[in-house]
């Protein structure tokens, strides 16, 4: 069993190509617990629904930016360990800037490779080097 295997993650994008690679990625990764949706409400929905650990968030969605998601995310208290990574293919500093003052743990920029992503989510779940246990999954919320 992996660090991740008992870890949730949702993956909210409206490619499904983005979400296909993102899923492949996590699976080698160890992740077992995958989510996916393609819209913001729906995200929202599902979040209110059941605990997540690991939220991967898409900007640009069909029907309200990432960031208003990610917003609604941070305002419930019930996701205060979720960790959010944005991703975007924006990459000014403006952006960058707004994702990490409204509580994003990282971004990915548009195109990723899947050593990219593997290593901004190793960076969230780091594994302490005295203890090799998995890390908590999120007990309740979000």
């Amino acid at each position: 069993m992996t660090q991740y295997a008992s870890l949730k993650v949702l993956v909210v994008d409206d490619s499904p190509t983005m979400l296909m690679i993102t899923q492949r990625v996590l699976r080698q990764l160890g992740f077992q617990i995958i989510g996916e949706c393609k819209d913001g409400a729906t995200a929202l929905s599902r979040i209110a629904q059941e605990p997540y650990d690991l939220i991967l968030l898409d900007w640009g969605l069909p029907d309200m930016t990432g960031t208003d998601v990610l917003a609604a995310i941070r305002a419930d208290r019930r996701c205060d360990t979720t960790k959010v990574l944005m991703i975007t293919a924006e990459s000014r500093q403006q952006i960058v800037e707004a994702i990490l003052a409204m509580g994003g743990n990282g971004y990915v920029v548009k195109p990723y490779t899947a050593e990219t992503l593997t290593n901004h989510i190793n960076r969230l779940f780091p594994l302490n080097a005295h203890d090799t246990a998995t890390p908590a999954p999120a007990a309740s919320g979000c």
